[in-house]
């Protein structure tokens, strides 16, 4: 996969800092369980990385660091982790009770081979950061973000040429609808498919209802990851195991694409039949 960006020679600033709240006074001994920092670390065109010999490492401004590997379909939508010892270095006291703790600046960076590249997001939850034996998930996106969007400039020309030309980076915004189809341009990087063909969007469609269940269909794109949820209400969504007939039998929660294809799926029922269920599929 090619990475359109600047071998890092420096630190540009990219750095979070961390506020945690709570206490930190506690302390145990031997160390408490590490945290881990997990997600999907993807290239310029929304592709997960693939290449087992990619790492991603977490370094702090002191010049500790930890570093895992990237692991293809490590978990459905993660591909890589790295578990952040209680007495890693990060904090003066191996025996804190967190892993990072408050104010400590950080960056994580992908290195390919000889080069590193610092990721142009880094989305996530940082709240419960460092908890001892916690997980906190952290995704990546690479490449050269020259407007600042959160979507690769590479990805968006692709889409300013598909449409026509005339428009500008500044254009193709992550919140807009360039094709018309319903689902955001940061969606559609995200899910694979094309963000300038109002036909091409991911779409659940009902193929067949039944007392036994239901039998859903979907355009499977390789190394995405996919997830089936329903509500009765539109406000509390819940994941559900399916079946995929053609190939197994067993229940499985999430499905991870190696192919791209139209999927078929079945839902078992769980409920009366009465009961009206809406259903979503879910991009990871």
């Amino acid at each position: 996969m090619k990475m359109n960006a600047t071998p890092l020679t420096r630190w540009p600033g990219l750095a979070v800092a961390l506020f945690l709240t709570g206490s930190l006074a506690a302390h145990a001994f031997p160390p408490a369980p590490p945290h881990v920092i997990f997600g999907m670390a993807r290239g310029e065109d929304g592709e997960p990385l693939q290449l087992s010999t990619v790492q991603i490492i977490l370094e702090t401004t002191g010049g500790v660091q930890v570093a895992g590997l990237v692991t293809p379909n490590l978990d459905p939508g993660i591909n890589y982790e790295i578990a952040v010892p209680m007495d890693a270095g990060i904090t003066s006291d191996p025996y804190i009770a967190n892993a990072l703790t408050a104010n400590t600046p950080f960056l994580i960076s992908v290195v390919s081979g000889s080069t590193t590249f610092l990721p142009i997001e880094m989305a996530g939850d940082l709240r419960s950061l460092g908890d001892p034996g916690g997980a906190t998930r952290i995704d990546l996106t690479l490449g050269v973000d020259s407007d600042g969007d959160g979507l690769p400039d590479a990805w968006e020309q692709v889409v300013i040429s598909q449409l026509g030309g005339g428009l500008t980076l500044a254009d193709i915004r992550p919140d807009g609808d360039d094709d018309h189809d319903g689902l955001s341009n940061f969606s559609e990087y995200v899910a694979g498919t094309y963000a300038f063909d109002s036909e091409d969007g991911f779409a659940l469609s009902v193929t067949e209802a039944r007392q036994d269940g239901v039998t859903l269909e979907f355009l499977a794109i390789r190394n995405r990851s996919y997830e089936i949820q329903r509500t009765t209400d539109f406000k509390t969504w819940t994941a559900v195991p399916f079946r995929v007939p053609a190939e197994s039998d067993s229940l499985r929660q999430a499905y991870p694409a190696t192919d791209v294809r139209v999927l078929r799926v079945d839902v078992p029922a769980s409920a009366p039949s009465d009961v009206k269920y809406f259903y979503r599929g879910m991009v990871k």
